[in-house]
């Protein structure tokens, strides 16, 4: 049996401003450009005709 340790507010505190922080960054600099989104993979049928 696996037992959790209790939160403590200090880890909750920064995870918590940690995570607002990479908010704001995401909306200042908006989405990524096209070359530097992940690709999708191409399909079994789109490999065929290429």
């Amino acid at each position: 049996m696996t037992t959790t340790p209790p939160a403590d507010p200090r880890i909750e505190a920064v995870a918590a401003r940690l995570k607002e922080a990479a908010q704001e960054r995401a909306e200042t600099l908006g989405p990524p450009p096209v070359w530097k989104r992940p690709r999708k993979p191409k399909s079994i049928k789109e490999k065929g005709r290429s």
